[in-house]
């Protein structure tokens, strides 16, 4: 859900601010970016930490189809309060950020909406916004940040 990239074309070189790791500011959860095929693959990791230290959430990729400059995703789930499927897109916004639209699958089959709004304020933090959508509208759900992981 949180689940969120300098040398190459327009939109393919957006995603390079978010390439590396990640972690939040308590240490509880960090993520992975990874580039392949000439950063037009982008593999992503989630991890949550337990006291048996660090568990994979979730593992996924992203991809760009040639001629479109959102990047498509896809990541499987487990132990994330029923999730075990995410689908979903992540698009500059032209302000130094991101827009990802999500769906979350449960394990029942219910699908589960979801919109964030990622914005980098250093090249090494970044802070995001979920928002539950309700008949279309977006209502603030959950915030934080990551850091680079160093």
């Amino acid at each position: 859900m949180f689940l969120l990239l300098s040398a190459y074309p327009a939109a393919a070189g957006e995603i390079d601010r978010l390439i590396g790791e990640w972690q939040s500011p308590d240490g509880s959860s960090k993520q992975s970016f990874e580039s392949a095929f000439d950063g037009e693959w982008v593999d992503t990791r989630l991890w949550f930490r337990t006291p048996d230290g660090w568990k994979l959430v979730s593992r996924g990729a992203m991809y760009r189809q040639p001629g479109v400059d959102a990047w498509r995703g896809i990541a499987r789930a487990t132990d994330m309060q029923g999730i075990v499927l995410f689908e979903f897109t992540v698009e500059a916004d032209g302000e130094g950020g991101f827009l990802a639209r999500n769906t979350a699958y449960m394990d029942t089959g219910e699908a589960m909406r979801t919109e964030e709004d990622w914005l980098f304020v250093a090249d090494d933090r970044w802070i995001y916004t979920v928002y539950s959508l309700e008949n279309d509208e977006r209502k603030p759900w959950i915030r934080g940040e990551w850091v680079r992981a160093e």
